[in-house]
Formats: structure tokens, sequence, C-alpha cells
């Protein structure tokens, strides 16, 4: 298999074959991931049968159709397939439409501690977190804002309730998440770019829990 992702093979039409035909998967899947031509990407996306197959073929950089990875999310019977079409997509829309879904009930995080991080050693916010609480939920730059805005999409939605659970391996993750959170949505309410509701949504561990 790792004679595949050699630089100096670029032979187009047998990554195809490979990915195609091959019986051992997971050269199927390293030759998924060389194929330059979209189509046969969806090809391989829709047909075959193992799960890593299609993932590979979802994660190739030539995998770009956001309205073919937008119905993978939304549709696929596979939650790995799912999983991976909905990293790849780029439209805020979107994710914030797949957020708001009845169906979601928990959303998972590995960010590294530090991620949940906003402020200074001064006690002041990070000046990308301090643009983004003035900035409001509409295009957050940081990670812990884009996941307060996807929840706020979800409260305007109908305070719909969600488990937010931080897989990262640090002690008191849950609060951690959390504290980020909810600094987020009590800011935005204090300068008036959301509504109360939604900071007292975040803080009602019945609607939003940091188990």
């Amino acid at each position: 298999c790792g004679a595949l992702d050699n630089p100096n093979l670029n032979d187009q039409e047998l990554f195809c074959r490979l990915a195609l035909n091959d019986c051992n998967y997971s050269v199927r899947c390293d030759a998924a991931k060389q194929i330059r031509d979209e189509s046969i990407l969806k090809y391989i996306i829709d047909n075959d049968l193992k799960s890593c197959v299609r993932v590979h073929a979802i994660s190739n950089p030539n995998m770009t159709d956001e309205s073919f990875l937008r119905k993978l999310a939304f549709e696929d019977y596979d939650y790995n397939v799912r999983r991976e079409a909905v990293l790849k997509i780029k439209d805020d829309d979107v994710l914030k439409e797949i957020f708001a879904k009845d169906s979601l009930q928990m959303a998972s995080f590995t960010i590294t501690e530090k991620g949940y991080n906003l402020w200074a050693p001064d006690g002041s916010f990070l000046p990308y977190v301090a643009a983004d609480m003035t900035a409001g939920p509409n295009k957050p730059g940081s990670y812990v804002g884009k996941v307060a805005s996807l929840l706020y999409a979800r409260y305007k939605a109908g305070e719909k309730p969600i488990a937010m659970v931080s897989m990262d391996n640090c002690s008191h993750n849950g609060d951690k998440l959390f504290a980020a959170i909810s600094a987020y949505s009590n800011e935005w309410a204090k300068n008036g770019l959301v509504e109360q509701g939604f900071a007292d949504y975040i803080n009602n561990p019945a609607k939003v829990s940091f188990p």
C-alpha cells in the first residue's frame, strides 16, 4: 500500500483501476486518496461497500462539490461518511442547518485544553476572541466562537436540548467547555448581539449540558 503514496507514482488510470476494482480495501483506500477526477470519487463514495474507502474518497482534496457533500451529511446511512462530509463542508449555513436538526442529540469536541482558553494573562479577552465578542454570531473567527454560533442557530430553532461533550484528556473538561461557551453567550447578550434568552439557554443544564 505504501507504494501508492510515492510522489513519483502519478498514473491516474492505475489509481482509478485499483480504487474501483482491487479486492484489498486498504489498497482501494490509498488509491482513492490519489484520484484527481471528482466524478470517479463520487462513484466510489456512492458504490463502495467499505466505509473507510468512502471516507478516504471524501477526504481527497479534489472532492469539493458542496451540494454532494451536503447530501451525504444529511442522508447517508454511514455515520463515518456523514462525519467526514461535515468536516469537508465550508458553508456555515449548512452546518447551522445540521446543528438545528431534531435528530442531533450530542456534539463532541477534541480541541486540546488550550483551545478552550479565551483570556490573556491580565484577564482580558485574547485579541481574536475580543473581535468575536463585538462582531456577534454571524461570522466568528475562533473555534469556540463558531461552536457558540452553531448553538445560537439551535436556540433559534426552538431551544432544542443538546449535550456538548468534551473528549479532551484534561481535568474538568466539561467545565472548561461550558466556561468558554457561556462567556460567548453572556458577552453577546451584554453587547446586544443576541437575545438574553440565548445566554439563559446556554446556562440552563436542562437545555444544554456539558458532562
